[in-house]
């Protein structure tokens, strides 16, 4: 959206001539020289609905190479911006990167994949589940983004253009914090960016599959486990959670898998953003061991908070 003169005026000579340049990252303060952005084509003139509001398609990504002019706005000569290609050596080191690489594109697969059939399935139960996609995602949408991959993968004779095509892909698809957003898109490493998406995709999926097994087992709602045995004989009850009623030294229970069950915990510190609590440093009772956790209305059937009860 623009909404001040020089912004409505870039936005009208958009327009006109169907693009723009956005600047995603900064290489330093001062200077757009070394900025890293892409190409964004206007599909929509929505400034009917909103003043200088316009609906685009990110394009290709760009460095900034020269800063031509500043008024009205910037403009800048660019270069287009790749991913690296893989080192074609035959020495060790480069063949190990070779096959982390391919490692890594299959499990970023195969992850996505377990994610959209464990979201199906919760959602044919009327559970939902597919809250870790963005918003603007549907199940539809990533099993049609993985059949186009499949179709583009064959014609792409570079590993690391393939590599870079499914990070972009995939990084689209899920709902990251705005940080490991910007990450994926400014790495010219088409491994680390898909490395990072694993370790997303695999909390996602443990996520999911925890909430799963939860919703088979009928114990979603966090009364229906009340009055369980507590330490030294007290009764626990679980109260429905309410993530403004948490606080740091409370006491709460996790839902951590078939396995493990619900699991006693203490809340240890909250973790926050302008005003809104990303995550809790939790410290398990169990083993003692600290884990940065969301507890959230997003998956409140897998959290409760704890009181205790009279002793019996």
């Amino acid at each position: 959206k623009f909404d001040q003169p020089a912004y409505l005026q870039m936005a009208s000579d958009a327009i006109e001539k169907g693009l723009f340049g956005h600047i995603v990252a900064k290489a330093e303060a001062g200077t757009l020289v070394g900025a890293v952005g892409c190409i964004c084509t206007v599909d929509r003139d929505l400034s009917e609905e909103r003043t200088g509001a316009l609906a685009v398609a990110a394009g290709v990504r760009f460095e900034v190479v020269e800063v031509v002019n500043s008024i009205p706005y910037a403009t800048a000569l660019v270069k287009v911006l790749p991913d690296e290609p893989y080192p074609g050596g035959s020495a060790p080191s480069d063949k190990a990167r070779l096959n982390k690489a391919m490692d890594l594109e299959g499990e970023t697969f195969r992850s996505l994949l377990d994610i959209i059939r464990l979201s199906a399935e919760m959602e044919s139960r009327g559970a939902g589940g597919n809250n870790n996609l963005c918003p603007t995602s549907t199940l539809d949408t990533a099993r049609a983004r993985l059949d186009t991959y499949r179709e583009k993968a064959l014609e792409m004779g570079n590993l690391h253009e393939r590599h870079q095509y499914l990070g972009y892909l995939v990084t689209e698809l899920l709902d990251m914090s705005h940080e490991e957003t910007v990450k994926c898109f400014i790495t010219t490493d088409s491994a680390e960016r898909l490395e990072t998406l694993v370790g997303q995709l695999k909390a996602i999926k443990e996520e999911l599959a925890a909430l799963s097994a939860l919703d088979k087992l009928g114990a979603g709602s966090p009364a229906s486990a009340s009055g369980d045995e507590g330490e030294g004989g007290t009764k626990v009850v679980g109260i429905v959670p309410a993530s403004d009623m948490l606080s740091v030294g409370m006491k709460i229970e996790y839902w951590w898998d078939e396995k493990e069950g619900w699991c006693t915990a203490k809340l240890l510190a909250k973790q926050e953003l302008m005003g809104e609590v990303l995550t809790w440093t939790v410290q398990f009772d169990m083993d003692n061991e600290k884990h940065e956790l969301k507890l959230n209305s997003e998956n409140k059937a897998r959290w409760r908070i704890l009181r205790a009860g009279e002793g019996r």
